[in-house]
């Protein structure tokens, strides 16, 4: 379990039963988080960052766009064109899904 401090100044997380709470970072917009990871995405620079386990360290995997999802194993985002594309681990490389937002929003 993880939130960002009411002033956005720093990222903290908690034991499996919610307590112990303890600082594992800076400054963050939003968190996201799933068998993938925890991520942040960074209000300065709108960076996405992924959590090392490590109080402090965080690794940059690319730019936020407009949403984001963690998944098991992969991220996906919708960058500011609405194009959907997925990140799996390797570094910042982020492949392309050939897919919109706004066709899965339509699609029944």
């Amino acid at each position: 379990m993880a939130k960002v401090s009411p002033d956005g100044r720093e990222v903290w997380q908690a034991n499996a039963k919610g307590s112990n709470w303890r600082r594992i970072g800076g400054p963050a917009r939003n968190l996201y988080a799933g068998g993938a990871g925890l991520f942040a995405v960074d209000p300065a620079t709108g960076r996405i960052l992924k959590y090392a386990n490590v109080p402090d360290v965080w690794t940059p995997i690319g730019t936020a766009g407009v949403g984001l999802a963690v998944g098991a194993d992969s991220v996906y985002r919708i960058g500011e064109d609405l194009t959907v594309s997925r990140w799996t681990g390797r570094d910042s490389e982020w492949t392309p899904l050939g897919i919109t937002a706004s066709s899965l929003a339509t699609t029944n």
